[in-house]
């Protein structure tokens, strides 16, 4: 019998995968040696390795030949897939290396003959589908430091979402009861954050930073009802200051005077048309952020606002749209290091955005949908909507907002545009 070479580093990145398969190529290689003896060829030390050309292995070694590297692809990728491999590990995301490392081993344990190792394996192989439920026993089989580490990593993320589930804020809670009847309606799935909250009409509800002297979110509520009024237009449309805002936070319109950005609504105009003082009220200056005017705020910005528009508030019961700022890191190329950095505008210091959001959560009757946008604040000839779509989990971690917090995701149809299957 070949003696084992000498072992490879192994590349497998997944914890649990690197030290199960390590530590059973030990356990195999320990107890073959231990016995001393091939069944077939006699005492393996006294055996040499020299591997046999392809065209004769079949002679020397029978069946088993398919397994021996260099052969395998005589015999096709599908016995890569065998035994060991095909049950626990995906051969997609095994690296070359670890294909040869397994290759290797494979000749060591079909060699081996021991049913002991056969029955490990399968005990091994029940117990993957969750690392978590890996008996005593089998980590005792494999004492390994990477299994209990990849035990305990799985259990704090089980126990992060456990925690995020049942999180409650009393503080925040306390401020939302304290809010007008109103303003609670259009929170009722969660308030995103604390800050100087402005109530606008029925159905739009601000959140203003009065340090960055932005919106960090702004709440809407629409229905079909929203868009049925008259034909309002932005021109006599005046953008006016947030008098619920102390003097000192504001931000006024000379502040975006001649500073090459646009003021950019977070709550569109357009939808806010039944009534004229409800379309009048989204130009109220802490509903706005400086945006790139060309290509971003009259470009793939207006365009997400319009399809917002078209696929969910004119068909659906009800539609929540939150809206908001973001301030995100940039790394530094030489030293690798991050950090937030932002322009200014206007006396007032007027925060310019790395980044926007906007999430919609839309229902029709038991069928509720959900997406989440992420743009940079720049311009781009870019039209494809479905580019910057990314997970909710990320735009919270971002924004320091929870957002719809009192839906469980469970209960969306469909996520990010996939749906599910009945």
């Amino acid at each position: 019998m070949p003696g084992h070479r000498k072992r490879r580093q192994f590349k497998q990145t997944d914890a649990f995968t690197r030290g199960t398969v390590i530590g059973l190529k030990r356990a195999v290689i320990v107890a073959v040696y231990a016995c001393g003896v091939d069944v077939e060829k006699g005492p393996i030390r006294q055996q040499s390795w020299n591997a046999p050309p392809c065209d004769n292995v079949e002679s020397w070694f029978g069946a088993q030949s398919r397994m021996i590297p260099g052969c395998r692809g005589q015999y096709g990728e599908e016995r890569l897939q065998d035994k060991i491999v095909a049950s626990y590990i995906d051969p997609l995301e095994l690296t070359e290396g670890t294909e040869r490392e397994l290759d290797d081993f494979r000749t060591v344990f079909y060699r081996s003959d021991h049913s002991y190792f056969e029955e490990l394996q399968d005990e091994l192989l029940s117990s993957h589908i969750e690392p978590l439920e890996l008996t005593e026993g089998i980590e005792e089989k494999f004492d390994d430091s990477n299994i209990k580490s990849y035990r305990r990593r799985r259990g704090r993320e089980n126990n992060e979402e456990e925690e995020v589930q049942n999180f409650k804020d009393p503080i925040k809670e306390g401020i939302l009861k304290s809010l007008p009847e109103q303003a609670q309606e259009l929170l009722k799935y969660g308030m995103p954050g604390v800050h100087h909250i402005s109530l606008m009409g029925d159905d739009l509800v601000i959140g203003y930073d009065t340090a960055l002297r932005v919106p960090r979110w702004v709440l809407e509520h629409l229905t079909p009802d929203s868009l049925s009024g008259g034909g309002f237009k932005r021109k006599g449309s005046d953008f006016f200051e947030d008098k619920s805002i102390h003097p000192y936070f504001r931000s006024t319109t000379q502040d975006y005077k001649g500073s090459g950005f646009d003021r950019g609504h977070m709550a569109a105009a357009g939808n806010h048309k039944k009534f004229s003082r409800d379309y009048k009220d989204t130009f109220i200056l802490s509903n706005m952020a400086p945006q790139v005017g060309e290509d971003f705020n009259r470009g793939i910005w207006n365009n997400l606002e319009i399809y917002v528009r078209d696929k969910f508030v004119t068909k659906y019961d009800e539609t929540f749209v939150l809206t908001g700022t973001l301030f995100l890191p940039r790394r530094d190329s030489q030293t690798g290091q991050a950090t937030v950095s932002y322009k200014t505008i206007g006396s007032n210091n007027v925060a310019v955005p790395s980044h926007f959001f906007k999430v919609v959560v839309a229902r029709q009757g038991d069928h509720m949908e959900l997406e989440s946008y992420l743009m940079a604040n720049q311009g781009t000839k870019d039209s494809s909507l479905g580019k910057f779509l990314v997970p909710k989990k990320d735009i919270e971690k971002a924004s320091g907002l929870l957002i719809f917090e009192k839906i469980p995701l469970e209960s969306f149809g469909c996520i990010n545009r996939k749906c599910k299957t009945i």
